[in-house]
């Protein structure tokens, strides 16, 4: 019963908060896992947006300014737990919003704090913003177990 509630609670939240999206350009700078403690120095960490949007995984999308430390202590984590717990079922992102070059995307996906978060449905075309009251490894485990049960089916 509780899966239910949770269940249809997140579909509210969801459907308020999908939007369609035309695909931006890619981005460039492959990124290694061996270069993500120099991530300072990086515009993006994990996949590269652009190859990531023509996979057929979802794929969480992490604003995050390199500048700003309470943005990188919170995301640190939930990165972390998104590389190891879903790998298979989501890719993930990272953009350095310090970089300029970054700067085009996080104003297409209206970016008003740091770190924000977006699930993007690479076949549908959509994505999905995550408030920040969810920015933790629990909360956001809830939601990608349940975002990936109802769109990967």
């Amino acid at each position: 019963m509780k899966k239910i509630f949770l269940s249809i609670i997140l579909c509210l939240f969801m459907s308020q908060t999908v939007k369609a999206f035309e695909i931006p350009s890619g981005l460039p700078a492959d990124i290694s896992q061996q270069e993500i403690n120099s991530y300072l120095n990086k515009s993006q960490l994990g996949m590269p947006y652009w190859q990531a949007l023509n996979q057929d995984l979802p794929f969480l999308l992490i604003f995050a300014n390199s500048n700003h430390l309470f943005s990188l202590v919170r995301l640190a984590p939930i990165g972390q737990m998104v590389y190891e717990e879903f790998k298979g079922k989501y890719n993930f992102c990272i953009l350095n919003t310090r970089y300029k070059e970054n700067e085009d995307f996080a104003k297409f996906f209206d970016v008003q704090e740091e770190p924000a978060l977006f699930i993007i449905n690479t076949k549908a075309k959509t994505y999905t913003y995550i408030d920040q009251k969810y920015y933790n490894k629990r909360k956001l485990r809830k939601i990608l177990n349940i975002y990936a049960d109802q769109t990967l089916h």
